[in-house]
């Protein structure tokens, strides 16, 4: 099955299959493109490549998760408590590099 023209959203609404309409075969292979993209976004947010460190990897997982549908994050089981243990993370980080104030864009995201 050729998802790549399917959104994130519309993904993991063919892989939750509420109503039945899809077979299973369809959601089995509507979450496996879907856990590929995360997969390769969360990848991309730790290229050291592009620059920034640990700091810059976790404002980008915050900002990946905070794009995601409600049933993209149920598919995919991320929790509002698994944003806070990165936020608190990032936090910890921030604190102990002593970079007062770096946070402070971060709140956009909740």
């Amino acid at each position: 099955m050729d998802f790549t023209e399917f959104d994130n959203r519309s993904l993991a609404i063919v892989a939750l299959n509420a109503d039945a309409s899809f077979s299973v075969e369809e959601a089995n292979a509507a979450k496996a493109e879907l856990n590929q993209r995360t997969r390769s976004g969360v990848l991309n947010a730790f290229d050291p490549g592009s620059g920034g460190g640990l700091k810059a990897s976790t404002q980008a997982l915050l900002q990946q998760y905070s794009t995601m549908s409600a049933e993209e994050k149920k598919v995919l089981g991320f929790t509002d408590e698994f944003a806070n243990r990165i936020m608190q993370n990032y936090r910890a980080m921030s604190s102990l590099q002593n970079s007062s104030g770096s946070g402070a864009g971060l709140t956009a995201y909740f």
